[in-house]
């Protein structure tokens, strides 16, 4: 799995939640989203299959920084959006370590503009892990995408 939250990790002064939006975030989303699809990428062309997780809308507009379909193009690719309720994320929230948490307002907007582009968007798999584990979660996305699960 390539994980843009960890890519950006990378290349980020320090692990912060809940820095404000502004020109340097916005350039180190769109250079580590240009690393994790570069890093699928590597991956497809070494014959691994591999997941790219991201929290990432989707280009609305021709020429956005972050065009994830442009910069997979050629790729074989099956989007799946994971939306559980607000509640569970902000349940999943509270049982993250503090310097993971996010504050209630990010988690909200974060939520909010996600929820937005879903319906925008209208993708074709769209998964309510609401009332889902992990390990469900997990079938349910091997079932998805026609993975057998790993042993």
């Amino acid at each position: 799995m390539v994980s843009h939250d960890a890519v950006r990790d990378w290349i980020r002064p320090a692990r912060d939640s809940n820095s404000p939006w502004d020109e340097n975030a916005a350039q180190r989303w769109a250079l580590a989203a240009r690393m994790a699809a570069a890093a699928a990428a590597a991956c497809l062309h070494g014959g691994i299959a591999v997941v790219l997780d991201v929290y990432a809308p989707p280009a609305l507009v021709p020429g956005d920084a972050v065009d994830w379909r442009l910069m997979l193009t050629g790729m074989p690719m099956i989007e799946v959006y994971l939306l559980p309720t607000f509640s569970a994320c902000q349940a999943r929230n509270a049982g993250r370590s503090v310097a993971d948490r996010m504050a209630l307002a990010a988690l909200r907007q974060n939520y909010a503009d996600f929820e937005w582009c879903v319906a925008a968007t209208k993708p074709r798999n769209v998964l309510d892990t609401t009332s889902l584990t992990v390990q469900e979660t997990v079938s349910t996305l091997n079932e998805l995408v026609g993975a057998s699960p790993s042993a």
